[in-house]
């Protein structure tokens, strides 16, 4: 927060697979609040997904943006915790705001992909509009912010980051190999590329896999091979058990602005292997990982860690140590909150 700053008013949604874990923006919020203390104020933004419940959601939104102007104090701010993201109208709640008192600053947490916003949005020109009137905007990853700025966003109000670990709560039990065979675990669903995934585990018959899908089912995908293990959404501490207990995070991108399955598997010390688009490498390097282009390269690099347990173990603690760098107290200081 820049000195001489009010309140930082944080509106987030509590999406129903990470409200309640250590990677979420709910968690984020709780722990600026936490180390922020009364400049603070964490402002839940209820969502509703049900058939008709858009409606709800636009209502919701207009609310907030009369409510923020009577409340606001002229030094306060309001930070947008989802913005662009669809179906919960923050930038409905900006423009209210900004229409009636056009001095309160506004800032915007951006969490999704170039590709993945003009999948949600008619065109380039629907997504600068919705971006007008931000006094600046927070991002993950520097493929996001090259994004914005070729629509026509100013580069110096965009500020770009990483997703963040909580290291209190993600860590590693050691860097040993995990088993006779090697323990692959791939995590997540957004911009996943799950046919070349099918592909790689084909030719990876030696190779225990766990795929975690949140709320994809991927059962049926999956259902041929012996050494894939399917789960859906999980409870976190299971989540990290698991974690904690694989030697591999196993990423199959189709584009990414990083995300907190690359930060929290580092922080638990796993080896990464990741597809070699978006922003990946903003989170990891070519001698702390193994970035992949092709079907080949994956399997490769694979067989590569399931045969060379020193070189294993060193990726999981070069993981480990970067990932220091992703610490919740890190990016407060980065994004200025």
């Amino acid at each position: 927060m820049r000195e001489g700053h009010g309140c930082q008013y944080l509106q987030v949604v509590p999406w129903k697979n990470t409200a309640g874990n250590h990677a979420g923006m709910v968690h984020f919020c709780m722990l600026i609040k936490k180390y922020r203390g009364v400049n603070s104020k964490l402002v839940i933004q209820p969502i509703y997904e049900f058939l008709g419940g858009r409606v709800l959601n636009f209502l919701i939104s207009v609310f907030f943006g009369f409510y923020y102007c009577l409340v606001l104090k002229h030094n306060d701010e309001l930070i947008l915790m989802e913005y662009l993201t669809p179906r919960i109208y923050q930038n409905v709640t900006k423009s209210i705001l900004k229409r009636i008192r056009p001095k309160i600053r506004v800032r915007a947490f951006v969490h999704l992909s170039g590709d993945h916003l003009e999948e949600y949005y008619v065109n380039k020109s629907e997504i600068r509009k919705r971006c007008l009137k931000v006094d600046g905007f927070c991002v993950f990853g520097s493929s996001l912010k090259n994004y914005l700025i070729s629509i026509g966003i100013h580069e110096g109000i965009i500020i770009s980051g990483f997703h963040y670990a909580d290291r209190t709560y993600y860590k590693p039990k050691d860097f040993s190999k995990k088993g006779a065979e090697l323990k692959v675990l791939f995590q997540g669903n957004l911009k996943r590329d799950f046919d070349l995934l099918q592909v790689i585990i084909s030719k990876c018959p030696q190779v225990n896999f766990t795929i975690c899908s949140g709320i994809k089912d991927l059962t049926a995908k999956f259902s041929q091979f012996s050494n894939v293990r399917v789960f859906g959404f999980l409870p976190e501490p299971i989540l990290l058990e698991i974690m904690q207990n694989s030697d591999v995070s196993l990423n199959v991108f189709h584009d990414t602005v990083g995300s907190n399955v690359i930060t929290t598997s580092m922080a638990c010390g796993m080896a990464i292997v990741a597809s070699d688009v978006g922003s990946i490498r903003d989170y990891v390097e070519e001698n702390s990982s193994i970035l992949c282009s092709t079907a080949d390269e994956f399997i490769n690099a694979i067989s590569l860690l399931s045969n060379e347990e020193m070189l294993l173990m060193g990726l999981k603690k070069k993981a480990y140590d970067i990932s220091e760098l992703f610490s919740y107290e890190n990016q407060l200081v980065h994004f200025g909150l």
